[in-house]
Protein backbone atom coordinates (compact mmCIF):
# COMPACT_ATOMS: atom_id res chain seq x y z
CA UNK A 1 0.00 0.00 0.00
CA UNK A 2 2.81 2.36 0.92
CA UNK A 3 4.56 1.79 -2.44
CA UNK A 4 1.26 2.36 -4.23
CA UNK A 5 0.75 5.68 -2.43
CA UNK A 6 4.29 6.76 -3.35
CA UNK A 7 3.63 5.89 -6.97
CA UNK A 8 0.37 7.88 -6.87
CA UNK A 9 2.25 10.89 -5.45
CA UNK A 10 4.89 10.71 -8.18
CA UNK A 11 2.19 10.48 -10.82
CA UNK A 12 0.41 13.52 -9.36
CA UNK A 13 3.62 15.58 -9.38
CA UNK A 14 4.31 14.49 -12.95
CA UNK A 15 0.82 15.53 -14.04
CA UNK A 16 1.17 18.88 -12.28
CA UNK A 17 4.51 19.47 -14.01
CA UNK A 18 2.96 18.67 -17.38
CA UNK A 19 0.06 21.04 -16.67
CA UNK A 20 2.48 23.81 -15.69
CA UNK A 21 4.60 23.20 -18.79
CA UNK A 22 1.51 23.27 -20.99
CA UNK A 23 0.35 26.51 -19.33
CA UNK A 24 3.74 28.11 -19.87
CA UNK A 25 3.72 27.00 -23.52
CA UNK A 26 0.23 28.40 -24.07
CA UNK A 27 1.22 31.67 -22.39
CA UNK A 28 4.30 31.94 -24.60
CA UNK A 29 2.23 31.24 -27.73
CA UNK A 30 -0.32 33.90 -26.74
CA UNK A 31 2.48 36.40 -26.04
CA UNK A 32 4.15 35.68 -29.38
CA UNK A 33 0.81 35.98 -31.14
CA UNK A 34 0.08 39.33 -29.50
CA UNK A 35 3.59 40.61 -30.25
CA UNK A 36 3.30 39.52 -33.88
CA UNK A 37 -0.08 41.26 -34.12
CA UNK A 38 1.37 44.47 -32.68
CA UNK A 39 4.40 44.26 -34.98
CA UNK A 40 2.15 43.72 -37.99
CA UNK A 41 -0.04 46.63 -36.95
CA UNK A 42 3.00 48.88 -36.53
CA UNK A 43 4.35 47.79 -39.92
CA UNK A 44 0.99 48.46 -41.59
CA UNK A 45 0.78 51.88 -39.95
CA UNK A 46 4.30 52.71 -41.08
CA UNK A 47 3.59 51.62 -44.68
CA UNK A 48 0.33 53.59 -44.74
CA UNK A 49 2.18 56.60 -43.36
CA UNK A 50 4.72 56.28 -46.18
CA UNK A 51 1.99 56.37 -48.81
CA UNK A 52 0.42 59.38 -47.10
CA UNK A 53 3.80 61.15 -47.07
CA UNK A 54 4.26 60.54 -50.80
CA UNK A 55 0.76 61.81 -51.57
CA UNK A 56 1.25 64.86 -49.35
CA UNK A 57 4.56 65.59 -51.08
CA UNK A 58 2.82 65.71 -54.46
CA UNK A 59 0.17 68.05 -53.10
CA UNK A 60 2.75 70.35 -51.49
CA UNK A 61 4.57 70.56 -54.83
CA UNK A 62 1.44 71.82 -56.53
CA UNK A 63 0.66 74.17 -53.62
CA UNK A 64 4.10 75.73 -54.08
CA UNK A 65 3.34 76.19 -57.78
CA UNK A 66 -0.02 77.79 -56.97
CA UNK A 67 1.64 80.10 -54.45
CA UNK A 68 4.22 81.17 -57.04
CA UNK A 69 1.42 81.83 -59.52
CA UNK A 70 -0.49 83.98 -57.00
CA UNK A 71 2.54 85.82 -55.58
CA UNK A 72 5.41 86.72 -57.89
CA UNK A 73 7.52 88.18 -55.07
CA UNK A 74 9.56 85.23 -53.76
CA UNK A 75 11.67 87.13 -51.24
CA UNK A 76 12.05 85.54 -47.82
CA UNK A 77 12.26 86.78 -44.26
CA UNK A 78 9.85 89.70 -44.51
CA UNK A 79 6.58 87.76 -44.83
CA UNK A 80 3.96 88.49 -42.17
CA UNK A 81 1.84 85.35 -42.49
CA UNK A 82 -0.99 86.81 -40.42
CA UNK A 83 -1.57 89.50 -43.05
CA UNK A 84 -2.73 86.89 -45.59
CA UNK A 85 -6.19 85.33 -45.71
CA UNK A 86 -4.86 82.02 -47.01
CA UNK A 87 -1.78 79.98 -46.27
CA UNK A 88 1.54 80.79 -47.94
CA UNK A 89 4.10 78.22 -49.12
CA UNK A 90 7.55 79.76 -48.93
CA UNK A 91 10.97 78.12 -48.61
CA UNK A 92 11.87 79.75 -45.29
CA UNK A 93 11.95 76.62 -43.13
CA UNK A 94 8.75 77.42 -41.21
CA UNK A 95 7.07 74.26 -39.90
CA UNK A 96 3.60 73.82 -41.35
CA UNK A 97 0.68 71.40 -41.15
CA UNK A 98 -1.41 69.94 -43.96
CA UNK A 99 -4.71 68.07 -43.62
CA UNK A 100 -4.30 65.25 -46.10
CA UNK A 101 -7.55 63.26 -46.25
CA UNK A 102 -8.05 63.55 -42.51
CA UNK A 103 -4.41 62.89 -41.55
CA UNK A 104 -2.25 65.66 -40.13
CA UNK A 105 1.01 66.06 -42.04
CA UNK A 106 3.80 68.12 -40.49
CA UNK A 107 6.30 69.42 -43.03
CA UNK A 108 8.89 72.10 -43.78
CA UNK A 109 9.90 73.77 -47.07
CA UNK A 110 13.44 75.03 -47.58
CA UNK A 111 15.37 76.30 -50.57
CA UNK A 112 17.65 73.64 -52.05
CA UNK A 113 20.35 76.21 -52.82
CA UNK A 114 21.95 75.80 -49.41
CA UNK A 115 25.25 74.63 -47.96
CA UNK A 116 28.82 74.84 -49.24
CA UNK A 117 29.44 74.17 -52.91
CA UNK A 118 32.13 71.47 -53.19
CA UNK A 119 31.40 70.37 -56.76
CA UNK A 120 33.93 70.60 -59.60
CA UNK A 121 36.97 71.03 -57.34
CA UNK A 122 35.38 74.05 -55.62
CA UNK A 123 36.44 72.48 -52.32
CA UNK A 124 39.92 74.00 -52.66
CA UNK A 125 38.53 77.54 -52.72
CA UNK A 126 35.95 76.84 -50.00
CA UNK A 127 38.39 75.33 -47.54
CA UNK A 128 40.95 78.05 -48.25
CA UNK A 129 38.23 80.64 -47.58
CA UNK A 130 37.33 78.94 -44.30
CA UNK A 131 40.98 78.84 -43.21
CA UNK A 132 41.50 82.51 -43.97
CA UNK A 133 38.33 83.57 -42.15
CA UNK A 134 39.09 81.51 -39.03
CA UNK A 135 42.84 82.03 -38.87
CA UNK A 136 42.52 83.75 -35.47
CA UNK A 137 40.02 81.22 -34.07
CA UNK A 138 41.89 79.17 -31.46
CA UNK A 139 39.33 76.35 -31.71
CA UNK A 140 39.83 75.92 -35.45
CA UNK A 141 42.34 73.33 -36.68
CA UNK A 142 43.79 74.92 -39.81
CA UNK A 143 46.10 71.99 -40.50
CA UNK A 144 43.21 69.53 -40.42
CA UNK A 145 41.30 71.72 -42.90
CA UNK A 146 44.33 71.81 -45.21
CA UNK A 147 44.65 68.02 -45.02
CA UNK A 148 40.95 67.65 -45.75
CA UNK A 149 41.31 69.77 -48.89
CA UNK A 150 44.12 67.47 -50.06
CA UNK A 151 42.09 64.37 -49.25
CA UNK A 152 39.12 65.57 -51.29
CA UNK A 153 41.49 66.35 -54.17
CA UNK A 154 42.94 62.82 -54.00
CA UNK A 155 39.43 61.38 -53.75
CA UNK A 156 38.27 62.92 -57.03
CA UNK A 157 41.45 63.04 -59.14
CA UNK A 158 42.13 60.23 -61.61
CA UNK A 159 45.65 59.33 -60.48
CA UNK A 160 47.13 57.54 -57.49
CA UNK A 161 49.61 60.30 -56.62
CA UNK A 162 49.46 61.54 -53.04
CA UNK A 163 48.73 65.25 -52.54
CA UNK A 164 50.24 66.80 -49.39
CA UNK A 165 48.19 65.53 -46.45
CA UNK A 166 45.84 63.59 -48.73
CA UNK A 167 44.98 59.90 -48.94
CA UNK A 168 45.09 57.40 -51.80
CA UNK A 169 44.03 53.76 -52.26
CA UNK A 170 46.62 52.29 -49.89
CA UNK A 171 45.49 54.58 -47.06
CA UNK A 172 41.84 53.65 -47.57
CA UNK A 173 42.70 49.94 -47.68
CA UNK A 174 44.46 50.29 -44.32
CA UNK A 175 41.20 51.67 -42.92
CA UNK A 176 39.11 48.87 -44.54
CA UNK A 177 37.54 51.44 -46.87
CA UNK A 178 38.50 49.82 -50.19
CA UNK A 179 37.76 50.35 -53.07
CA UNK A 180 37.90 54.05 -52.19
CA UNK A 181 38.84 56.64 -53.35
CA UNK A 182 36.45 57.18 -56.25
CA UNK A 183 39.12 58.80 -58.49
CA UNK A 184 36.38 60.57 -60.41
CA UNK A 185 33.79 63.27 -59.95
CA UNK A 186 31.58 63.05 -56.89
CA UNK A 187 28.23 61.34 -57.50
CA UNK A 188 26.54 62.04 -54.15
CA UNK A 189 27.41 64.56 -51.48
CA UNK A 190 27.03 62.00 -48.65
CA UNK A 191 29.97 59.99 -50.01
CA UNK A 192 32.18 62.78 -48.68
CA UNK A 193 31.52 61.32 -45.22
CA UNK A 194 33.79 58.41 -46.17
CA UNK A 195 36.75 60.78 -46.20
CA UNK A 196 38.46 60.78 -42.78
CA UNK A 197 38.20 64.16 -41.07
CA UNK A 198 35.28 65.40 -43.17
CA UNK A 199 32.47 65.06 -40.64
CA UNK A 200 34.51 66.91 -38.00
CA UNK A 201 34.25 70.12 -40.06
CA UNK A 202 30.97 69.39 -41.86
CA UNK A 203 28.85 67.21 -39.55
CA UNK A 204 25.67 65.56 -40.90
CA UNK A 205 22.30 66.72 -39.57
CA UNK A 206 20.06 64.77 -37.18
CA UNK A 207 18.75 62.68 -40.10
CA UNK A 208 22.24 61.73 -41.26
CA UNK A 209 21.98 63.97 -44.34
CA UNK A 210 24.92 66.15 -45.26
CA UNK A 211 22.88 69.34 -45.52
CA UNK A 212 25.96 71.47 -44.79
CA UNK A 213 27.02 70.71 -48.38
CA UNK A 214 25.12 71.80 -51.48
CA UNK A 215 23.39 69.01 -53.39
CA UNK A 216 25.09 67.48 -56.42
CA UNK A 217 22.28 67.35 -59.01
CA UNK A 218 22.14 64.30 -61.29
CA UNK A 219 23.15 64.83 -64.91
CA UNK A 220 20.89 67.09 -66.98
CA UNK A 221 18.99 68.35 -63.93
CA UNK A 222 18.94 71.86 -62.47
CA UNK A 223 22.26 73.11 -61.14
CA UNK A 224 22.36 75.09 -57.89
CA UNK A 225 24.40 78.26 -58.33
CA UNK A 226 24.81 81.52 -56.45
CA UNK A 227 24.93 82.40 -52.77
CA UNK A 228 23.38 79.89 -50.37
CA UNK A 229 20.01 80.73 -48.88
CA UNK A 230 19.96 82.68 -45.64
CA UNK A 231 17.33 80.41 -44.12
CA UNK A 232 19.46 77.28 -43.79
CA UNK A 233 22.68 79.13 -42.90
CA UNK A 234 24.97 77.37 -40.42
CA UNK A 235 27.13 79.04 -37.80
CA UNK A 236 30.23 78.25 -39.85
CA UNK A 237 28.72 79.94 -42.92
CA UNK A 238 27.75 83.00 -40.91
CA UNK A 239 31.28 83.32 -39.56
CA UNK A 240 33.02 82.76 -42.90
CA UNK A 241 30.69 84.30 -45.50
CA UNK A 242 29.43 87.21 -43.41
CA UNK A 243 32.49 87.63 -41.18
CA UNK A 244 30.49 87.41 -37.93
CA UNK A 245 31.95 86.55 -34.56
CA UNK A 246 30.57 83.71 -32.42
CA UNK A 247 28.14 85.84 -30.41
CA UNK A 248 26.71 87.65 -33.44
CA UNK A 249 26.35 84.38 -35.36
CA UNK A 250 24.44 82.90 -32.41
CA UNK A 251 22.23 86.00 -32.36
CA UNK A 252 21.37 85.52 -36.05
CA UNK A 253 20.62 81.82 -35.59
CA UNK A 254 18.34 82.63 -32.64
CA UNK A 255 16.52 85.24 -34.77
CA UNK A 256 15.99 82.66 -37.53
CA UNK A 257 14.55 80.17 -35.04
CA UNK A 258 12.26 82.85 -33.64
CA UNK A 259 11.11 83.80 -37.15
CA UNK A 260 10.25 80.19 -37.96
CA UNK A 261 8.47 79.54 -34.66
CA UNK A 262 6.81 82.85 -33.83
CA UNK A 263 6.78 84.65 -37.17
CA UNK A 264 8.75 87.64 -35.81
CA UNK A 265 10.33 89.38 -38.79
CA UNK A 266 14.12 89.47 -38.93
CA UNK A 267 14.08 93.24 -39.41
CA UNK A 268 12.42 93.50 -36.01
CA UNK A 269 15.13 91.40 -34.35
CA UNK A 270 18.41 92.41 -36.01
CA UNK A 271 19.92 95.86 -36.54
CA UNK A 272 20.01 97.38 -40.01
CA UNK A 273 23.80 97.16 -40.43
CA UNK A 274 23.83 93.44 -39.60
CA UNK A 275 20.91 92.81 -41.95
CA UNK A 276 22.75 94.63 -44.73
CA UNK A 277 25.80 92.38 -44.21
CA UNK A 278 23.63 89.27 -44.33
CA UNK A 279 21.84 90.45 -47.48
CA UNK A 280 25.18 90.78 -49.27
CA UNK A 281 26.42 87.38 -48.12
CA UNK A 282 23.36 85.15 -48.62
CA UNK A 283 20.40 84.70 -50.95
CA UNK A 284 17.10 86.10 -49.65
CA UNK A 285 14.88 84.92 -52.50
CA UNK A 286 13.92 81.45 -53.68
CA UNK A 287 16.04 79.68 -56.28
CA UNK A 288 13.21 77.72 -57.96
CA UNK A 289 14.46 74.44 -56.44
CA UNK A 290 12.78 73.26 -53.26
CA UNK A 291 13.42 70.70 -50.54
CA UNK A 292 10.32 69.41 -48.77
CA UNK A 293 10.85 67.59 -45.48
CA UNK A 294 7.84 65.57 -44.34
CA UNK A 295 8.46 65.55 -40.59
CA UNK A 296 5.52 63.32 -39.64
CA UNK A 297 2.75 61.72 -41.68
CA UNK A 298 0.43 60.36 -39.01
CA UNK A 299 -0.80 60.74 -35.44
CA UNK A 300 1.69 61.63 -32.73
CA UNK A 301 2.97 58.66 -30.77
CA UNK A 302 2.34 56.16 -33.59
CA UNK A 303 4.78 54.76 -36.18
CA UNK A 304 5.13 57.26 -39.01
CA UNK A 305 7.34 57.58 -42.07
CA UNK A 306 9.65 60.49 -42.85
CA UNK A 307 10.36 61.74 -46.34
CA UNK A 308 12.76 64.31 -47.81
CA UNK A 309 12.64 65.26 -51.48
CA UNK A 310 14.23 67.99 -53.61
CA UNK A 311 12.74 69.07 -56.92
CA UNK A 312 12.42 71.99 -59.30
CA UNK A 313 9.31 74.09 -59.76
CA UNK A 314 6.36 72.04 -60.99
CA UNK A 315 4.84 73.75 -64.07
CA UNK A 316 1.18 74.82 -63.91
CA UNK A 317 0.34 72.11 -66.42
CA UNK A 318 2.23 69.47 -64.46
CA UNK A 319 5.66 67.92 -65.06
CA UNK A 320 6.69 67.06 -68.61
CA UNK A 321 5.58 63.57 -69.64
CA UNK A 322 3.91 63.27 -66.24
CA UNK A 323 7.29 62.60 -64.60
CA UNK A 324 8.71 64.75 -61.82
CA UNK A 325 12.50 64.43 -61.61
CA UNK A 326 13.95 64.60 -58.11
CA UNK A 327 17.42 65.83 -57.23
CA UNK A 328 17.13 63.99 -53.91
CA UNK A 329 14.61 61.52 -52.48
CA UNK A 330 14.88 59.88 -49.05
CA UNK A 331 12.20 57.88 -47.27
CA UNK A 332 12.95 56.71 -43.76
Amino acid sequence: MRRRREQSGIALITVLCLILSASALVTALVTVSQTSTLNLRSYNEFMRSGYLAEGALARIGYLITADRHAYSDRSLGDTDYESYDGERFLADGTERELDYYGTKIRYRITDANSGWNLADNAHVQVLDQIQQALVLDSDFDSEAASDLSDRISDYVDTDDNLTGGGMESGDYQALNLAPLPRNNNLQFREELLYIPGFRELFPPDSDGRLTAIKLLPPDELTTLDGNPTMFTATKLQLKVLAGLDDDTADEVLAALRNYRREGTLLEDQLDALLLSTLERSFAWAESDVYTVNILRAGPEGRPAARLVATFGVVPDSGPANGVLNFLEYFRF
